[in-house]
């Protein structure tokens, strides 16, 4: 006999919280670039994650979302900076993920003016090194 779900449980997250590398790369016209970090991901940045890819520059919305299976598929986003003028448009983000692991591909329009902007790509690779974060050090010390 199948059991039920309980009505008030929260879902399972789809990628785990914890301390995470990554590494991505982004081109967009004639420039490319690359970087490689390592961040301590806490479980409302995981939701964040989840509900809408961003970036540390933007804050972005799409207007479609689905995350489910593995597989992760973001249409008609924007980003705007944080005074509040658009800089990306038509972004689309398609990826996979497990709990400990994420791809994502990003497509864009970078916007040099309101109505004209640049095709840009972007990608993201990245895995979860542990559980736990490692304690930074006390200034001073």
């Amino acid at each position: 006999m199948a059991q039920g779900l309980d009505a008030n449980a929260q879902p399972a997250s789809p990628v785990l919280p914890g301390y995470w590398e990554s590494s991505e790369q982004y081109s967009l016209a004639l420039l490319s670039g690359a970087s490689h970090a390592r961040k301590c991901l806490t479980q409302a940045q995981v939701a964040q994650f989840v509900s809408s890819p961003q970036t540390s520059h933007y804050q972005c919305s799409y207007k479609s979302r689905k995350v489910e299976g593995g597989r992760a598929d973001f249409r008609d986003g924007s980003c705007y900076s944080h005074r509040g003028r658009l800089v990306l448009s038509k972004v689309e983000v398609d990826g996979r993920y497990a709990p400990e692991t994420f791809h994502l591909d990003f497509h864009f329009k970078f916007m040099v003016s309101p109505t004209a902007g640049l095709p840009g790509s972007a990608s993201i690779d990245a895995h979860r090194l542990g559980a736990e974060c490692p304690v930074e050090p006390t200034a001073g010390r």
